[in-house]
């Protein structure tokens, strides 16, 4: 069973049945063959590898968004310092009044 998905809600369920049929594996004991145990570790592997997968493009994405965060920012300096300071003073109004 090799899932071709990439997203991340796909690979935590698979990830999750894995494990749940390595435990039934598991509980059964002796009763685990070579083939089941081998299945496992190549599912496993895949999954690995589509986490692996997952990571980079995720850190490709932010490196992304970062860049162009700081060309927006550089860009436009006294915007972004007017925004900056209007939600620090929603922030602080929001906190102040969950206080009282």
């Amino acid at each position: 069973m090799k899932s071709t998905s990439t997203k991340p809600e796909d690979l935590i369920k698979n990830l999750r049945a894995l494990l749940e049929e390595a435990e039934k594996h598991v509980g059964a004991g002796a009763d685990a063959t070579d083939s089941v145990a081998e299945g496992l570790q190549a599912r496993l592997a895949a999954a690995k590898e589509q986490l692996s997968d997952l990571c980079q493009k995720s850190k490709e994405k932010l490196c992304e968004c970062a860049k162009a965060t700081d060309a927006q920012v550089r860009t436009h300096p006294y915007e972004t310092a007017a925004i900056a300071l209007g939600v620090g003073v929603l922030l602080g109004a929001i906190l102040k009044s969950r206080r009282h």
